[in-house]
């Protein structure tokens, strides 16, 4: 069973595989499609390791557009929690690994993902 099917309930645990196709599931036009696949995306950000599992797939060099994506939900996960206080707060193994991963990014040559990852405030 795959991700969107699974996402009525709760979404599955993270990892590689489940959030590489959601990444891809979440770029679908159909509405019907994509919106399960956004709930779990949404789901996951306050999972530890999100960040750092979604810097593994901008790496591993997935379609340009998952890529973007996950870049743009990169972005957003540190907006809402880098600062926290709270439970969903990333801890500091994940924040120095986002750093270093991020430092290690900027050689991007693709115009618009380096844009997204000079967009990425620490």
């Amino acid at each position: 069973m795959g991700v969107g099917a699974r996402v009525a309930m709760a979404a599955p645990p993270l990892s590689l595989s489940h959030l590489s196709l959601a990444l891809s599931g979440a770029l679908s036009a159909d509405a019907s499609v994509r919106t399960p696949f956004e709930q779990a995306l949404r789901e996951w950000e306050s999972s530890s390791g999100y960040m750092l599992a979604l810097l593994s797939l901008y790496e591993a060099g997935v379609g340009r557009s998952e890529r973007l994506l996950a870049l743009l939900c990169l972005k957003a996960a540190v907006d809402r929690r880098w600062n926290e206080r709270k439970e969903a707060a990333v801890g500091a193994e994940e924040k120095a690994g986002v750093r270093a991963r991020l430092l290690a990014a900027c050689d991007e040559t693709e115009s618009t993902l380096a844009s997204q990852v000079g967009a990425v405030s620490l």
